[in-house]
């Protein structure tokens, strides 16, 4: 299994455990250990799946190291997503959104070329008059600050 350097590399899967991603049930699983620490009697409750189908995902999980056993004081035994797992979970997302944002920010300036073409004005708040050619460059500023701001959240650990 491939590890964090904390350098800010992204962390490599092995091919062997691509097919440990490969399957809804486990995918679920993570994606609920993503938000809290869970039993196997509570992800079974909120995965509507059977305890046994629970234990035999969460045993490949935790074998090859996406998940943890906690033992409380009590007679609980919790489970949590490992750094290697929440480092997966966390690129996937940025990989999803990075073209999504990507894409936006190419519509936004091509609007902005062609409004520049046909030099369109719109009513003002306050009487004058604005170009729409303004008013997309405005957005994409702002688009372009938002997702730098998004970038720096993902790389900080908050997302």
């Amino acid at each position: 299994m491939g590890a964090d350097t904390g350098s800010g590399q992204e962390m490599e899967v092995p091919a062997e455990e691509i097919k440990i991603f490969a399957d809804v049930t486990r995918v679920s699983i993570l994606k609920a250990l993503n938000k809290r620490r869970y039993t196997i009697s509570e992800l079974s409750r909120v995965l509507n799946i059977s305890r046994q189908a629970v234990l035999y995902h969460m045993k490949i999980l935790e074998t090859t190291g996406y998940v943890r056993r906690i033992s409380d004081s009590r007679k609980w035994v919790y489970y949590e997503l490992t750094d290697a797992s929440k480092s997966i979970l966390r690129s996937r997302k940025v990989k999803l959104l990075i073209p999504v944002a990507a894409g936006v920010l190419s519509a936004i300036a091509i609007a902005a070329i062609k409004l520049k073409e046909r030099s369109v004005t719109v009513p003002a708040m306050g009487g004058g008059e604005l170009s729409l050619l303004a008013l997309a460059s405005v957005g994409l500023g702002i688009a372009i600050v938002v997702f730098a701001h998004f970038i720096r959240l993902v790389k900080q650990g908050k997302l």
